[in-house]
């Protein structure tokens, strides 16, 4: 799993992009992106396609003076599953939704230090409970994966 937030958001891609590039995409079992940037997936080297097999998160929070970053990439993979191709659940979760019914007013894009931010996190590690595979376990280490041979 990897989460990336605001101007990591384009290192996070770019490793995306290194283990595609090495043959490695299966270890990747999850991608959060937290306000995060992401202009298009070709300028970072992916197709949607890449995420096929990777479920990706993307959360934006309440009062963003300029536009999500991430959403254009969001709505690449997205369009894959609309369509009905890759396996792997891709989610936008915008935290000044109506459907939070204002939980979330006043999140802002250090949400991490907000008064709030268990809850936000909740809403991250719930959609990660429903949508990894390996989730991670509770009280105990997982073993890695076997190295590449």
């Amino acid at each position: 799993m990897v989460a990336v937030h605001s101007q990591s958001g384009l290192q996070g891609y770019n490793m995306v992009c290194v283990l595609k590039e090495d043959g490695k995409l299966n270890l990747l079992k999850g991608f959060i992106d937290v306000e995060g940037m992401c202009p298009s997936l070709a300028q970072v080297g992916l197709k949607a396609q890449d995420f096929d097999n990777v479920p990706l998160l993307v959360v934006k929070g309440d009062y963003r003076p300029i536009p999500d970053l991430s959403k254009p990439c969001f709505d690449e993979v997205n369009a894959r599953r609309m369509a009905g191709l890759g396996s792997a659940n891709a989610t936008y979760i915008a935290l000044d939704d109506p459907s939070f019914l204002g939980k979330f007013n006043g999140v802002t894009h250090m949400m991490m230090d907000g008064t709030d931010n268990l809850d936000v996190m909740d809403q991250i590690l719930n959609w990660a409970n429903q949508n990894v595979d390996n989730p991670p376990s509770k009280g105990q280490c997982n073993s890695p994966p076997p190295p590449a041979s």
